[in-house]
C-alpha cells in the first residue's frame, strides 16, 4: 500500500460543527475560530489549537495487520532512535504503532499512534509518500463514531493516552458529538481480550464513555464516518487545560468531594515485584525511610482503590516518587501550585508530569541519575543502582523540595 501525505490545510474547512456533520465528504472544524482561510495561520500560531476532523470511510489498521520486514528488523535493532520523517518531524519508529488512513489513501497528522509512533515497517519513500506492507480483509463499521484512539492495559497510559481525545465533552459547541459511540485501537496487553478490565471500564465511565459503546479495531476496519478530535495529551503532546478538565471531572465522578488529609506524599514502589521496581528492594525501603523521616506519608498506590488514590493526590501539596504511572495521578489534582519531585534515570527522563501540572501553576523538580550502561543492563536489568552518595543526594533533594513550604506531614 502506497500512501500520500495530506496536510491539515488541504482538508476542506467548515465554519460550524453542524455544517461539517451535514457534509458528505471529509472536512475540518477549528474549535473557537470562525471564518476564513486565515484560520490556518491561527492554527499554526497556536500550535496546539483544537480541531475536529470528519473522515468518510477511513481505514483503521491495527499493528498486527502490518507485516514485518527487513526494514522492521533494522529499526528494531536501533530501537529508540528517531529520525526526521514527513509529515511529523518528531516521529519515532516504534513497534507498538497503529495506523489511520483516509479513504483516498492519505495519512494526516492524526494517522499515527500518539501522533508520533510509526510502525517500523512503514517507510517514507520521498516525495511525501509512504509504503506500508499491509494486506488483509476489511470489516465495515457502520454509522458515525468518534475516535478514542487507544484503550491501554497499562495504568499510566490509561491516565495520559486514553483521555487525549475526550475533551470535546466539555465544549458546548461540540455537544452534537458528545454521545457518539467510539472506536479505538487496543494497546499494552489489551489486544485480544474479550472484555474491558474493571479499572479501564471504570475510568472510561468517569470520562463520559460507556465501555459497551467502545468498539476495538482488532482487525482492519473501514468506518463509515469517523469524528476525530485533535489529541490533547501530556504524553508526547502539549497537554493543557482541556486535558486537565477531562481528568478533574473524571476524578469528581469517581471520588466525589473526598480529599486526603496528608499534604506530603511519597508514592513508593518498594512493594512492587522485581520486574516493576526501578531499584533493588533494599534500596527502595531505604528511600521510603528517607521520605518518612522528612514528614512524608509513604503511600503504596497499588494497594488502594482508585477512588482513594484520587483522594490522596487531591489533599497533597507535595508529591514525590519515581518517574512513571503513579505520578500521573497528579492529573486528578485540583490544587494550584502542586509540586512534584520526580526521581528518574536519564534514559527515562520525560516531560509528561510537567505538562500535567504546569497548566495549574504546578512545579516539577527532576532528580536525574545516570541510567545503567549496556553492560550493566545485561547483568542487572534496567534498574538503577544507587550508591550511598546517591541516597545522600536524594535526602538533600527532599529537604530542598519542601524548603520554606514545609508543612506537617
Amino acid at each position: 500500500m502506497l500512501l500520500k501525505t495530506r496536510p491539515l490545510s488541504a482538508i476542506p474547512q467548515y465554519d460550524t460543527l453542524e455544517a461539517l456533520l451535514a457534509s458528505s465528504s471529509d472536512g475540518i472544524f477549528l474549535v473557537g475560530k470562525r471564518g476564513t482561510r486565515d484560520s490556518w495561520q491561527y492554527l499554526q500560531d497556536c500550535g496546539f489549537a483544537p480541531y475536529v476532523i470528519k473522515l468518510v470511510n477511513p481505514l483503521l489498521v491495527p499493528r498486527r495487520a502490518i507485516r514485518w520486514n527487513l526494514n522492521s528488523l533494522k529499526v528494531a535493532l536501533n530501537w529508540g532512535i528517531g529520525r526526521p520523517t514527513p509529515p511529523l518531524p518528531s516521529a519515532l519508529f516504534y513497534g507498538r504503532a497503529d495506523l489511520l488512513v483516509t479513504s483516498d489513501g492519505c495519512i494526516i497528522a492524526d494517522s499515527f499512534s500518539r501522533g508520533t509512533f510509526v510502525h517500523p515497517s512503514i517507510r517514507p519513500t520521498g516525495d511525501k509518500t509512504w509504503t506500508v506492507p499491509y494486506s488483509g480483509t476489511e470489516t465495515l463499521l457502520k454509522g458515525r463514531h468518534q475516535y478514542l484512539e487507544l484503550v491501554p492495559g497499562h495504568f499510566g497510559h490509561m491516565l495520559v493516552d486514553m483521555p487525549g481525545r475526550l475533551w470535546t465533552a466539555s465544549e458546548p459547541e461540540l455537544s452534537a458529538i458528545a454521545d457518539l459511540p467510539s472506536v479505538a485501537f487496543a494497546t499494552h496487553g489489551m489486544q485480544g481480550r474479550s472484555g474491558m478490565p474493571a479499572l479501564v471500564a471504570r475510568l472510561l465511565n468517569a470520562m463520559g464513555l460507556a465501555p459497551d459503546r467502545v468498539v476495538i479495531a482488532d482487525r482492519p476496519m473501514r468506518v463509515q464516518e469517523l469524528i476525530i478530535a485533535r489529541r490533547i495529551s501530556p504524553h508526547r503532546g502539549p497537554g493543557g487545560p482541556r486535558y486537565n478538565r477531562v481528568m478533574v471531572a473524571a476524578g469528581r465522578r469517581i471520588a466525589a468531594d473526598n480529599h486526603g488529609t496528608t499534604q506530603l506524599v511519597y508514592f513508593s514502589r518498594s512493594r512492587l515485584s522485581h520486574d516493576r521496581r526501578p531499584v533493588a528492594r533494599a534500596t527502595a525501603l531505604q528511600i521510603d525511610d528517607l521520605f518518612a523521616k522528612r514528614g512524608f506519608t509513604v503511600v503504596h498506590p497499588q494497594d488502594l482503590d482508585i477512588a482513594d488514590q484520587i483522594s490522596v493526590v487531591r489533599g497533597a501539596t507535595h508529591i514525590a516518587g519515581f518517574v512513571g504511572s503513579q505520578l500521573h495521578l497528579s492529573a486528578f489534582s485540583e490544587r494550584r501550585g502542586l509540586k512534584l519531585l520526580v526521581i528518574c534515570p536519564g534514559r527515562f527522563h520525560t516531560g509528561t508530569d510537567q505538562r500535567i501540572v504546569g497548566p495549574l501553576g504546578g512545579e516539577v523538580t527532576d532528580l536525574v541519575f545516570p541510567g545503567p550502561s549496556t553492560f550493566q543492563r545485561l547483568l542487572r536489568g534496567r534498574r538503577l543502582h544507587l550508591t550511598a552518595q546517591d541516597l545522600d543526594r536524594i535526602d538533600a533533594a527532599i529537604t530542598a523540595f519542601v524548603g520554606s513550604d514545609k508543612v506537617a506531614g
